[in-house]
């Protein structure tokens, strides 16, 4: 990772022994504005092939559009209540026609979010496209749901926090029900103090 002023510009990945750009971040202030994706071109350069164009409404992130070789082919669409976002709407792109494709609907508790620890935009940026990852409050429940509101998964979330506030542990459920199936998943989370000199 590569940051300036404060804010992650660029992150890394590895060919053998050789360092190259994955993806690089472009502000407008302090708003990510566009993360652009670094892969070989069709003459075998590595270079910008796609990106993401983020769109705000006032100080909120209000769409995420996907572009690939130069065409627009997703779009996604955040409504958000308070803090948090509460539904994401997101759309496949097909010569400009736009198809609803799925729903996410989001539920938070009243603790903040572990991405509060992170340099803005840090944690959004490391889950790629986790947009609950925007939000003040740590998700308890989230659901996705075919265009036509058929719900197709529910992730539940537990938490347990450290004296302070900080989180300790996450569990959550996957429960797959085109499958249908179901997993259980947990994580530990430790801290370490970060010192500027």
């Amino acid at each position: 990772m590569a940051w300036a002023g404060g804010k992650l510009v660029f992150t890394y990945l590895f060919f053998g022994q050789q360092q190259r750009i994955d993806r690089s971040f472009l502000y407008t202030g302090d708003r990510l504005t566009r993360v652009q994706y670094h892969n070989f071109d069709h003459s075998g350069q590595w270079a910008v092939t796609d990106y993401d164009s983020l769109v705000y409404n006032g100080n909120r992130l209000a769409e995420l559009h996907v572009v690939n070789a130069g065409a627009r082919n997703q779009l996604f669409k955040l409504y958000w209540e308070g803090g948090n976002v509460a539904r994401c709407e997101s759309f496949d792109v097909i010569a400009e026609t736009i198809v609803l494709t799925g729903i996410i609907k989001y539920q938070y508790t009243d603790q903040p979010a572990l991405a509060r620890v992170f340099p803005p935009w840090c944690y959004f940026i490391w889950t790629g496209r986790d947009f609950a990852a925007l939000s003040e409050n740590e998700r308890s429940v989230e659901e996705g749901s075919s265009a036509i509101g058929t719900l197709r998964w529910r992730n539940s979330y537990g938490h347990a926090y450290l004296t302070g506030g900080r989180l300790e542990s996450m569990s959550w459920r996957r429960e797959d029900f085109s499958a249908p199936a179901t997993a259980d998943f947990a994580r530990q989370f430790a801290y370490q103090l970060y010192q500027t000199q």
